[in-house]
């Protein structure tokens, strides 16, 4: 009986304790919120006690605005420079007006608040000085609350996904020569609805337009990655929902359409402003920027996805906010057999099958050369593998200090476990 009492008493004793944690917790996140209440109620209390200062009601009155004026902002924006920055706003004018009143009355206090005014005029300019953009602000919270609202149908989404998918590669095969028309009449549509509406695609723009950050172009790495500054420094761009074939990646060979997507990218990147827009993770495990990449507001992952220069892919996270558009966009490339789906077999779920002819790479050398100039030849990074048996590394920082740009699936040292993104090359940088 006693043993049976000692283990109640501990359940009791857990249960109570991870209440008092989470609601330390609670009130740690909403420490400014729960401060305003307890302002708000100390001049409640003073001013029920009829406090007979000279004063009379006017620091009760000035506490419980105070408290509920920090209350509210905190609840409104959810963010501590923003909250105090509006806080001391409204001090600042409350003191104020009662400075310019009591100098009116000739009154001797009227110094004393004037101090008290210029000090919060002071502490009103920091905090609006360091305080972050509210809009930005509030797009943050939004979509962060937006991402744990969704995260719970992330599983079942994928599945779904799945199983549309097998089925819709196999409607596609059959219903090929009739979606030809219906794309024909559906663009013929389109281009009607954005000459007679333009007024309505300009808000539609401006309002997407608010999320984006301009960026500088340094440099076009491939089909699907560029190199932008952002934040001061040189950042790699890997753009979101696509993939393209490869033309730069150690080990593997020059993947057919790989130079036509690099080419077509480059020249989309280099016609106009470019602005990137974030979703979900904001980098890769590469710790590559992943973002939708627009130039003077046009999607450039929408243009290779529509013109069949690459493929919807890596949907990680869904949903995602232009999944669908890009879909519709490579069921287009794909209806008119364009680039990458004018050859069966070259696209895969995986990525791409195949190496570029013999032509196309010895064009690739020529522009290469031509380039560069008299540099001696770019040579395979990717050192021999040791002669007898296999090789062993526990992970990739190891592997890495013997072949530093990885492992293809043919090499010794290939480890599954090491290729993460399953693409047959391992602890690739």
């Amino acid at each position: 009986m006693n043993k049976n009492n000692g283990c109640l008493g501990i359940i009791i004793g857990l249960f109570i304790l991870a209440l008092v944690i989470q609601i330390l917790k609670l009130v740690f996140l909403n420490i400014l919120g729960i401060l305003g209440i307890v302002v708000a109620v100390i001049g409640i209390c003073f001013a029920v006690t009829k406090n007979d200062s000279k004063f009379g009601l006017y620091w009760p009155i000035a506490s419980i605005v105070s408290g509920l004026f920090l209350t509210f902002s905190w609840f409104i924006f959810r963010e501590y420079l923003i909250t105090l920055a509006f806080l001391s706003v409204f001090l600042f004018l409350y003191f104020l007006i009662t400075t310019l009143t009591l100098a009116i009355r000739k009154s001797a206090n009227w110094k004393k608040f004037s101090l008290l005014s210029t000090s919060l005029l002071v502490l009103m300019i920091i905090f609006i000085s360091i305080a972050p953009d509210i809009d930005s602000n509030k797009s943050e919270v939004a979509s962060s609350e937006n991402n744990s609202n969704l995260s719970s149908t992330d599983k079942n989404t994928t599945t779904e996904k799945k199983t549309i998918e097998t089925s819709n590669d196999k409607k596609d095969k059959v219903k090929q020569n009739d979606n030809k028309v219906e794309t024909k009449k559906s663009e013929s549509k389109n281009v009607a609805a954005v000459t007679t509406t333009p007024k309505k695609v300009q808000k539609k723009k401006s309002t997407k337009s608010s999320n984006r950050v301009p960026v500088t172009l340094t440099k076009t790495v491939d089909g699907d990655t560029i190199k932008v500054m952002y934040k001061g420094k040189e950042e790699s761009v890997r753009y979101l929902l696509i993939d393209t074939p490869e033309s730069k990646k150690p080990g593997s060979c020059v993947q057919p359409y790989a130079e036509s997507a690099y080419n077509r990218n480059k020249q989309l990147v280099n016609s106009g402003k470019l602005t990137l827009e974030f979703e979900k993770s904001e980098r890769d495990k590469y710790g590559r920027l992943l973002a939708y990449v627009f130039v003077d507001g046009k999607s450039v992952q929408e243009t290779l996805l529509k013109e069949g220069y690459a493929r919807v892919a890596y949907i990680y996270e869904p949903p995602y906010k232009y999944l669908s558009k890009y879909q519709k966009a490579e069921d287009i490339a794909k209806n008119k057999h364009s680039n990458i789906w004018s050859k069966s077999g070259l696209v895969t779920d995986k990525g791409f099958n195949g190496c570029a002819t013999k032509a196309t790479v010895a064009k690739k050398s020529n522009t290469t050369r031509k380039s560069i100039g008299n540099s001696s030849p770019k040579t395979n990074t990717t050192p021999p593998p040791t002669s007898g048996g296999t090789e062993f590394f526990a992970n990739c920082t190891e592997l890495r200090k013997k072949y530093p740009n990885g492992v293809p699936s043919t090499h010794p040292a290939y480890q599954p476990k090491m290729d993460r993104d399953k693409d047959g090359y391992a602890c690739e940088r």
